[in-house]
């Protein structure tokens, strides 16, 4: 009964626990069992001998339960070794770029990784035990059965091939397998490594096809066209490239295109390319190539860099254009306009000579055509004055008319002559002043007996004074001189703003213009009927003048309801609003003539 309590103690405890437990039920059989019970001694060797042997058998029990106690620990913590082991290779196989598995010589699966039984769509658990053919199907079986024969001879097998599997199409696989044997060195299984390639062999031979849509793209277009790495060194040219120089890309390659370069221009488009590659800016040149005829022709070189997220060259991408065409072109074009100019200034010069002689033609022709045209009035009003009879001073009078009209229409001739041939130098103009001036110095205004209001508050204009001047007295002087019969003129020159212009508005109330004739009335020799009717050149004039100063002019009327002409010019500043002379209008609202 004392022994089961030893070992448990020592197994429990350790050994120095069974070996107390051990000297204490030597105490209690010596108390116990020994006659006499209850007293510590002995009565014989007998009883010496059986309590030592009891205290070895009891120190070998003891002993013993410690040693499996031991030998209990150091095998589960063996096996808690074994299980964190299998643990972190099976977390390190999971999380391996390429899949695992293992199969046994009946040909059935004993393993697969994660990565596995993701590709073919079941857990690790589901494919193991199951035979490789029901996984893969027996045409993708068949497909690798020669690789698993070889395996199984105890031979190493390496491949990359497409591999049908059932309900997963073909994948492009790399494997390895690696067989693995029994201690007698039979084989009884492999392992296989393999790597998916599918994804990488579609991207490679999309990557395929761009190189060669942009190879087919390249060799198609007329440019010669190349690329470079990222430090200058030339690595392809189209076949555009090759067909113009009559090189080969051994030749080429690298900087052997400086061959195919006028060695006098060579220098500088090595130092801009350098510096190009130096600076990552764009690369343009106008250089001369030498074709496989030998013969130079002029290209237009262009490089851009290519950059990554960074920021780094990667590569560079240029192109040359042929430009002799072009270039031959623009030669011709500048000896031409060098002829052209030539040709302009000699027949600038013959028309100035021409515009001189017509000039002093006019103004000869003009005085010669006065001086009678004024003797030949004078005689009729002399003998108009002392002849009697009314029919023949009739006669007279309208000689005398005809020849005030025709000495009128010869000063007005010359005007609009001056006009196109003078230059109108444009300067701030204060309108309101300029009129006043015209009020207080015309006499055919002061005598008319017309009123004319001037609104106080207009803008300057940019114009010309004597030329802003023969306009406004062509108005004002039409205005006042077709005024109703029987009703003197009232006549009002007042402006407004109209989209950053000074709109002039001359505005009177006289017999006003019949519709037919305004789309003409500013014409040379468009006049109207009456006896008020004029040269036909007044208005002509002063639509050619505003012209000059480069506004515009118009009119609106109505026949019996009078007219508004106006006149558009800019503005003296580039607001549109100027205001003008503060010490002018002295009147205050208008300024007038009564």
């Amino acid at each position: 009964m004392f022994f089961p309590a030893v070992a448990f103690a020592a197994m429990a405890a350790g050994g120095r626990s069974g070996l107390a437990a051990t000297a204490l039920s030597a105490v209690a059989a010596n108390w116990l069992l020994f006659k006499p019970r209850g007293i510590w001694g002995f009565e014989s060797i007998g009883e010496v001998v059986s309590l030592v042997l009891f205290v070895a058998a009891g120190l070998a029990v003891s002993l013993t339960a410690a040693m499996l106690s031991r030998a209990r620990v150091k095998e589960q913590r063996a096996a808690e070794q074994i299980r964190e082991k299998q643990a972190e290779l099976e977390l390190i196989l999971n999380h391996t770029p390429f899949m695992l598995t293992r199969c046994s010589r009946d040909l059935r699966y004993r393993y697969a990784s994660r990565a596995y039984g993701e590709m073919v769509g079941r857990s690790p658990q589901e494919i193991a035990g199951k035979a490789i053919v029901e996984i893969m199907g027996e045409k993708g079986f068949e497909g690798i059965r020669s690789r698993v024969e070889a395996v199984l001879r105890g031979e190493r097998v390496e491949y990359e091939a497409g591999v049908e599997f059932t309900g997963l199409g073909l994948r492009q696989l790399s494997v390895r397998y690696v067989p693995y044997m029994d201690e007698k060195g039979a084989v009884i299984g492999w392992v296989a490594s393999i790597v998916d390639l599918t994804e990488r062999m579609q991207a490679r031979q999309a990557l395929r096809e761009r190189e060669e849509q942009f190879q087919t793209l390249a060799d198609s277009i007329p440019n010669l066209a190349w690329s470079a790495n990222g430090d200058g060194h030339v690595n392809w040219y189209n076949r555009r490239w090759y067909e113009y120089t009559g090189t080969t890309s051994a030749q080429m390659e690298g900087w052997g295109w400086q061959s195919a370069h006028d060695p006098q221009v060579l220098p500088k488009v090595l130092e801009k390319w350098r510096a190009c590659i130096a600076t990552g800016t764009v690369f343009e040149m106008e250089v001369p190539l030498r074709g496989a005829d030998g013969k130079y022709r002029w290209f237009l070189t262009r490089a851009i860099p290519v950059r990554d997220a960074a920021g780094k060259i990667l590569r560079w991408f240029g192109t040359s254009t042929d430009t002799s065409a072009l270039r031959e072109a623009r030669l011709a074009l500048a000896r031409t306009n060098e002829e052209l100019e030539s040709r302009v200034a000699e027949r600038t010069a013959k028309l100035k000579e021409l515009v001189e002689d017509l000039e002093h033609f006019s103004y000869t022709i003009t005085h010669d055509m006065r001086a009678p045209l004024r003797a030949m009035r004078c005689f009729a009003e002399t003998i108009n004055d002392e002849m009697v009879d009314q029919e023949q001073r009739e006669l007279l009078g309208r000689i005398i008319k005809a020849a005030r009209r025709m000495d009128a229409l010869i000063v007005d001739a010359l005007n609009y002559s001056k006009a196109v041939r003078q230059e109108l130098p444009l300067v701030p103009i204060d309108v309101g002043e300029l009129l006043r001036g015209m009020l207080d110095t015309y006499p055919e205004f002061q005598s008319s007996g017309a009123h004319i209001e001037v609104e106080r508050d207009i803008p300057l204009v940019m114009g010309n004074e004597a030329g802003l001047t023969q306009c406004l007295s062509n108005l004002l002087g039409n205005a006042v001189k077709f005024a109703r019969e029987g009703t003197s003129a009232q006549v009002r020159v007042r402006s407004e703003l109209r989209d950053g212009w000074v709109r002039l508005w001359v505005e009177d109330n006289g017999i006003g213009i019949p519709e037919s004739m305004l789309p003409r009335l500013f014409d040379m020799f468009s006049r109207g009927a009456g006896p008020q009717a004029g040269t036909g050149v007044g208005l002509a004039l002063v639509r050619k003048v505003v012209a000059r100063m480069g506004g515009k002019v118009g009119v609106e009327s109505q026949l019996g309801k009078g007219s508004r002409f106006w006149i558009e010019l800019k503005p003296a500043d580039d607001e549109g609003v100027h205001q003008p002379n503060p010490n002018g209008n002295k009147s205050g609202g208008s300024a007038s003539l009564p």
